[in-house]
């Protein structure tokens, strides 16, 4: 299923400015992550999802990066 968006029109200069701008680094750096490796992981701490997920990929030793980005609590 695609994600739903508005087309660019229906959006604000105002609003694309300050999405565009939201997270960037972070973006960046998932992208770039994305686009060298081959397997990526991108999670919050005390994700339980992504830990099963880890723990999966580690118990069939399949090599991936993992990118932590904030948590429940924080």
């Amino acid at each position: 299923m695609d994600r739903l968006i508005l087309s660019a029109d229906k959006v604000s200069p105002a609003a694309r400015d300050v999405t565009a701008a939201l997270h960037r680094s972070i973006v960046e750096e998932v992208a770039s992550t994305v686009a060298r490796d081959k397997v990526v992981v991108v999670g919050m701490a005390q994700n339980p999802v992504v830990k099963r997920a880890r723990k999966l990929l580690d118990a069939e030793g399949v090599p991936f990066t993992y990118l932590e980005y904030g948590s429940y609590f924080g």
